[in-house]
């Protein structure tokens, strides 16, 4: 009688199980004043709460001020978001949890 191993139906579900298991943010971000995309902005993801120790991304918004971060990490993960340019006030954010939909932001002149 062949024997087949008990462990193969066990990775396998594992790695089904991980499949769509992401922290994900987007958004646009723009100046506050007029609403212009800001291109080139810093976008950083880091995790807050989640299930790995330390975590964070760091992505850079396009040409329309779109950005896409995201964390190896649950979407019920919490995390810090912080977006910077120069010539910008920083903006910090803390999301509990992946938004649903897009996450705007808008950047005020400053140092």
């Amino acid at each position: 009688m062949l024997r087949r191993p008990t462990s193969w139906p066990l990775v396998v579900g594992l790695f089904v199980g991980c499949n769509g298991a992401v922290f994900e943010v987007n958004g646009v971000v723009t100046r506050c004043d007029d609403a212009t995309p800001i291109v080139g902005a810093r976008v950083r993801l880091a995790l807050v709460s989640g299930v790995s120790g330390n975590e964070e991304g760091t992505s850079y918004t396009s040409p329309l001020g779109r950005y896409t971060a995201s964390l190896n990490e649950p979407p019920s993960a919490t995390a810090r978001i912080t977006i910077s340019k120069p010539g910008y006030s920083p903006v910090d954010d803390t999301l509990n949890g992946a938004p649903n939909g897009d996450r705007n932001y808008c950047l005020s002149a400053g140092p």
